[in-house]
């Protein structure tokens, strides 16, 4: 089996906090993570979401997708519900061959709101993770 190395693209933009790295463009960022040795790159804000006008970006720079993050918030949403708001993601991954689905439990995350300070952490009481666990 063949391994390729692939980035986050965390290093030239950030989800969490848009601002950071807001001045730096995809191509820039996509170029120099070719430029470097990367063979792909994972997905991030600045990506078109649809494979049709993101395949020819990736390939004019001579890059794979090699991943793609999703949130889910199973305290708020069915699982059910989680499965249909994947589907558009999932649909995106298929399209441009990328077998790498990145997902995570963000219920009450605090990511992109600086209002909200570390020194006041989300917690799950006993209920919600009651619910959580039992979320159908």
């Amino acid at each position: 089996m063949a391994i390729r190395i692939g980035a986050n693209s965390t290093a030239c933009s950030n989800d969490d906090l848009q601002s950071l790295g807001a001045a730096t463009s995809l191509g820039i960022c996509l170029t120099e993570a070719h430029y470097i040795g990367f063979q792909g790159i994972e997905l991030d804000h600045k990506f078109p979401c649809n494979a049709k006008l993101l395949c020819p970006i990736m390939e004019a720079h001579k890059i794979d997708l090699v991943g793609g993050w999703n949130s889910t918030e199973l305290l708020t949403r069915s699982v059910a519900d989680e499965i249909v708001a994947l589907q558009d993601h999932l649909a995106l991954l298929k399209a441009m061959e990328c077998s790498a689905f990145i997902l995570a439990e963000t219920s009450n995350a605090i990511y992109g709101n600086i209002e909200i300070t570390l020194s006041k952490p989300s917690v799950i009481d006993a209920s919600e993770m009651t619910t959580f666990c039992k979320n159908d």
